[in-house]
């Protein structure tokens, strides 16, 4: 049973484009994310830091990193600089040289919405 988009939010829900309660989804991994995660972990290898130490220094969790290098965390512009600065590199070197992603590959949900809607005035 699908049921209505919340249009008060900005994020549609799993059951909001078809998927069940308890049903598998296959997520793949975005490659230019996975790009800029292979970077990363190369960085954390070369600084011989494990993902606790990185997690610590950059204020965020081992998860999120675990995540971002296997190219499924998708990470702010904001969080991947105190990323790289925990790792003492430079914010060009891991994001330099990695081909944008082409916008007619990018996948698009069947709606999205940001903000709240306001009521109708009369």
């Amino acid at each position: 049973m699908t049921r209505e988009p919340d249009y008060k939010t900005s994020v549609a829900t799993l059951t909001d484009v078809g998927v069940g309660v308890g049903e598998r989804v296959q997520i793949e991994a975005d490659p230019y994310l996975a790009a800029v995660g292979a970077r990363v972990r190369e960085l954390r290898a070369s600084r011989r830091l494990s993902r606790r130490a990185l997690a610590e220094q950059a204020g965020l969790s081992q998860r999120f990193i675990a995540q971002l290098e296997a190219g499924y965390g998708n990470i702010s512009v904001k969080r991947l600089k105190a990323l790289v600065d925990a790792l003492d590199g430079d914010l060009a070197e891991v994001v330099s040289g990695i081909p944008a992603p082409n916008r007619e590959e990018l996948p698009r949900l069947p709606w999205r919405r940001c903000g709240t809607i306001a009521p109708a005035r009369t």
